[in-house]
């Protein structure tokens, strides 16, 4: 039998449970709520025909699009419709007219009844109109186009379509396959069309802007001669009163669909811009998904590799003539917004934790993995559902394309002496100490060749620590800086700050002397302030017996909430910023110096002077948007941090 076998987009990958299916055109969001729930209550009439006239859906198609129920056809799938067509309306020897890139089942169709497939050249991707209309004969009896096409995505204007009906003789049926019309702003599907000329069909689907392809539900529009034509050799009960129950449903339900349109142009916008940026080419797509050009097939065949190592499936179009295409189904946020494969935390405090929650909110990773030393902390992470927790490092890094180490500064060298064997060649190393220069020497003489090593610092944190204390929003508007070294590959530093980003932190680049002065100022010498504020209190209750702390009013317990971070990570701190955080304390030593005097001497007026200008200073810091106690820290849009 000469008839080609369809074959379907991929659904799986040998040994992943994590895929990430972007080969099919199925709607990201699934099907309506409304729609799942009368499935569930179709459930008990299983025992019971269905209504073989598809009356109430006809009724609600009708409804929602303005169309004559009683022009109306139901089937399995719009395939089943356009099985129909080939059937009443083409025979042995009769021709069929598709285009050089239309949709494969419409050859096959035409083969089913002994027609004749003929196919017509498209121009750049475009269906040709003068190319169909010279490609009529006497035999001619169907011309199919899918519009917007697949796999292109490509669409006839008004125009155009009006010109091709025109110059059709009436004897031939004209097929305006409308399966991706929801994705057309503003399109009718070829209804109009249909209401004006009794030789035109439009086909739809519930497949993909209703999220029905698992049920298997398509319509017809077309004259009732036509519509009664294909009713007589329809089998009577091709539709099962469950997917009826939940395609009527499904149309009725304008708010769920109007949101899945919505999502999907924004989406399907985004990717191809991207795609532009990275120099590959992409034609305006009407549909649920781009077509990603390449300059050869050998380079498609490779992006397709590597979106397959990473766990992600598209669709190769070489079978509808496109060998140097990926055909991408538009995704929703998490699918679109993905940036790494696996992403490993080392290290599982308050940072990894929260890292861990934004990513998984965010689809940004497709793995998770994380270790720490302490074997209770990994039980925690275990308990809480953290991500995959892992006994050693080794096997949190194995295969990860982003490494975070979220560990005391102190234990940088050893834990990346520890990982450097396990590194896959590509990967990124990234730090969130708050040290920058001394991360640098202690990572970079384990640094893998071909790995990339971008050190980092996230101006977020609370008091608290361990994997509990993450949540997913505590970078939300807060600053990340990057101190990327002289040598930072440039798609490495992009990637990263795209992840930071979708996490919700903002970026800012500095060099690691730099901050290392700045957050002695901002950071370090606060901590060590506070800490030795609470020592004193304590030290003056022991020694005097007046018990202090129990009386310390808001002021006391707002300046020391931060003595009560982890004294490990802040240990390190200092001893690995030593001389920055020693400049920063002999110059507050010689400001209390001052105060001290002024006090001692009663001058009223150097105090006032020197709290107005310093009040001013803190002004300027909520303006910065770093006030912690204020909505979104104080931000405002555009502000940007001290140095």
């Amino acid at each position: 039998m000469d008839i080609a076998l369809y074959v379907s987009g991929e659904s799986t990958l040998a040994g992943r449970d994590d895929v990430l299916k972007l080969s099919s055109n199925e709607n990201p969001l699934g099907p309506s709520p409304a729609a799942q729930d009368a499935f569930r209550k179709a459930a008990g009439d299983l025992h019971r025909y269905p209504a073989t006239d598809h009356a109430g859906l006809r009724a609600a198609i009708g409804q929602v699009h303005g169309l004559d129920p009683d022009r109306i056809i139901c089937g399995v799938g719009s395939d089943e419709v356009l099985q129909f067509v080939v059937q009443a309306f083409a025979g042995p020897g009769e021709e069929v007219i598709t285009t050089e890139h239309g949709f494969s089942m419409y050859p096959i169709l035409a083969r089913m009844v002994g027609a004749i497939p003929v196919t017509v050249p498209e121009d750049t991707r475009r269906v040709d109109v003068d190319a169909i209309l010279a490609a009529v004969t006497e035999r001619t009896r169907v011309v199919f186009i899918a519009n917007p096409a697949n796999p292109t995505g490509t669409m006839l204007g008004a125009d155009e379509l009006q010109r091709l009906v025109d110059g059709l003789p009436p004897q031939v049926l004209f097929v305006h396959d409308g399966a991706y019309t929801e994705f057309a702003d503003g399109f009718d599907g070829g209804a109009s069309l249909v209401d004006r000329h009794p030789n035109v069909i439009m086909t739809r689907t519930f497949s993909k802007a209703y999220g029905l392809g698992g049920l298997r539900i398509g319509w017809g529009y077309a004259a009732r001669a036509v519509i009664d034509v294909l009713n007589r050799i329809r089998q009577p009960f091709n539709l099962s009163n469950a997917q009826m129950e939940a395609a009527r449903a499904a149309v009725l339900d304008r708010d769920f669909t109007d949101r899945c349109i919505a999502l999907n142009a924004r989406m399907r916008d985004r990717m191809r811009q991207s795609l532009i940026q990275m120099g590959i080419g992409c034609d305006e797509s009407f549909a649920n998904f781009v077509l990603a050009r390449f300059d050869s097939p050998q380079t498609a065949t490779a992006a397709d590799a590597a979106l397959r190592a990473e766990g992600i499936l598209v669709r190769r179009v070489g079978g509808y003539g496109l060998p140097d295409a990926l055909r991408i189904t538009v995704g929703d946020e998490a699918a679109v917004t993905r940036v790494y494969d696996k992403v490993a935390l080392i290290g599982l405090g308050l940072i990894a934790g929260s890292m861990a929650h934004a990513i998984r909110d965010g689809g940004l990773a497709g793995r998770v993995t994380g270790y720490a030393r302490s074997q209770a902390t990994r039980d925690t992470a275990r308990e809480i559902g953290l991500c995959e927790v892992c006994d050693t490092a080794a096997l949190a890094v194995a295969g990860a394309d982003l490494v975070v180490l979220a560990v005391p500064v102190g234990a940088m060298a050893e834990v990346m002496a520890e990982i450097a064997p396990h590194l896959a060649p590509g990967a990124t190393i990234t730090d969130v100490g708050s040290v920058k220069q001394s991360v640098i020497d202690a990572v970079a003489p384990c640094l893998p060749a071909r790995v990339h090593f971008i050190p980092g610092h996230p101006l977020a944190g609370t008091e608290h620590s361990g994997p509990r204390a993450g949540f997913a929003s505590l970078f939300r508007n807060r600053w990340w800086l990057l101190t990327p070294l002289p040598d930072t590959d440039p798609e490495a530093l992009a990637r990263l700050d795209r992840l930071i980003t979708a996490m919700g932190a903002k970026t800012d680049r500095m060099d690691a002397p730099h901050h290392d002065l700045v957050l002695a100022v901002t950071s370090h010498a606060p901590h060590l302030i506070a800490y030795t504020m609470v020592g004193v209190a304590d030290h003056l209750r022991r020694v005097s017996g007046e018990e202090v702390i129990q009386y310390s009013a808001a002021g006391f317990r707002d300046f020391t909430r931060i003595a009560a971070s982890d004294p490990t990570m802040w240990r390190d701190v200092f001893l690995h910023n030593k001389e920055a955080t020693l400049d920063i304390l002999g110059r507050f030593t010689e400001e209390l110096f001052v105060l001290q005097r002024a006090i001692r001497m009663g001058d009223g007026q150097q105090l006032h002077d020197y709290f107005t200008r310093t009040r001013a200073i803190r002004r300027g810091i909520i303006e910065a948007g770093q006030d912690t106690e204020a909505p979104d820290f104080g931000r405002t849009p555009g502000a940007r941090p001290a140095g």
